[in-house]
């Protein structure tokens, strides 16, 4: 049982470095397309933050927009502000996660059955309250998955929204750097 776990983890890691190296190779391929180009030429930061925030959202669009970057740098645009409004765009996405976790809490506690699960999100609120929001910082800097694995359950235990946004918009602004750079590149300038 242990041997199939270890592989499923294997495959699931193998899937997702194809992923981001058929994204990085999309991206490429769009830097020289001239339409993409048009399109953020006309459209420029604001199509940018349009399709973060939609991207932000990862559980439907499970494509992150810094991914782009190579289109985006090809049109002209800047990459740090183009860092800085991905980052807002996909604090917008997870925003969504955040109203869903709210309206996620609010059937839990019309239904008597799941008061359980709710009991016991609150227990470890209570034991470790500021725990769960320094892994919500951590997740959103480092973790290449969707925030709304974070966000939702966080918005069901009843942690506030502001404090939540503020670290999921400094988390993703790290991951966008990081990828934009390389995270080598970026530990090389700390050094």
């Amino acid at each position: 049982m242990k041997f199939l776990k270890e592989k499923k983890i294997i495959l699931q890691g193998i899937i997702f470095v194809i992923l981001v190296v058929g994204i990085v190779l999309f991206s490429n391929t769009l830097a020289d397309n001239d339409a993409a180009l048009r399109f953020i030429n006309t459209f420029g930061y604001i199509g940018v933050f349009v399709f973060a925030a939609v991207s932000g959202f990862n559980l439907l669009f499970p494509i992150p927009a810094i991914a782009f970057l190579p289109v985006l740098t090809e049109a002209g645009l800047n990459v740090g502000i183009a860092i800085v409004v991905i980052g807002i765009g996909m604090t917008i996405g997870d925003a969504v996660g955040f109203w869903i976790g709210t309206l996620g809490q609010k059937a839990i506690r019309l239904r008597k059955k799941e008061h359980k699960i709710l009991d016991t999100l609150q227990n470890i609120q209570k034991k470790y309250p500021r725990a769960p929001l320094a892994l919500l910082g951590l997740w959103a800097a480092f973790a290449p998955l969707p925030n709304e694995l974070m966000v939702i359950p966080l918005a069901v235990m009843g942690y506030r929204f502001v404090s939540m946004m503020i670290l999921l918009f400094f988390g993703n602004i790290v991951f966008n750097t990081f990828v934009a750079f390389g995270i080598l590149h970026v530990v090389d300038l700390f050094i």
